[in-house]
């Protein structure tokens, strides 16, 4: 039976952006203390805030990832097939 590749590295595969930001010295800490309580990488909990943010200020993700050819029509940004 061939090996399930594990979440986080099908996840990377998919993931071939990176964003780099200036940071007041005490963000890192808090961001790993929020992963770690989410049980979450800390790329994981700041990708998912941005995108939580992002939907708070209108920003259709789904669609601007159709746009760009990266999200196939009917699959929502979580990857999931619409019902």
């Amino acid at each position: 039976m061939a090996a399930v590749p594990h979440k986080a590295s099908r996840e990377s595969a998919r993931l071939t952006s990176s964003l780099r930001i200036r940071c007041p010295s005490s963000l890192p800490a808090a961001v790993d203390a929020a992963a770690a309580q989410n049980l979450m990488t800390a790329s994981q909990y700041i990708r998912e805030s941005i995108i939580a943010q992002l939907k708070v200020d209108s920003i259709d993700l789904a669609a601007e990832l159709r746009r760009s050819g990266m999200l196939p029509a009917g699959v929502d940004s979580n990857r999931s097939r619409k019902g």
